[in-house]
């Protein structure tokens, strides 16, 4: 898969990024949605990290299953790149979010 390396995990278990989560508007202002659709329940832990790698929010979801959304109010963050670190069950996604 282009852009994305797997490390000690064989490709046909882990789904596309893209099929799974997703970040929008981007680049945000006050609010940015992320969106998260898993086939079977999972455990699901969702942080943003600034570029220093600072977590400046993070929460525990437990298990979800289905889609969700989830609101990330950014409007106190400082404009800049940050990355958001999706977990689930111990398999880690991340996207870039820009805010302006």
């Amino acid at each position: 898969m282009p852009g994305y390396q797997f490390v000690g995990l064989e490709d046909e278990a882990m789904p596309q990024f893209d099929d799974v989560f997703q970040v929008y508007p981007n680049p945000a202002t006050t609010n940015a949605t992320v969106t998260i659709q898993l086939k079977n329940e999972s455990n699901v832990e969702l942080k943003v990290i600034d570029m220093t790698g600072k977590e400046v929010a993070a929460r525990n979801y437990g298990a979800i299953s289905g889609a969700s959304a989830v609101d990330i109010n950014t409007s106190n963050f400082q404009a800049g790149v940050y990355l958001i670190e999706l977990t689930i069950d111990a398999v880690k996604m991340t996207k870039k979010l820009i805010v302006k």
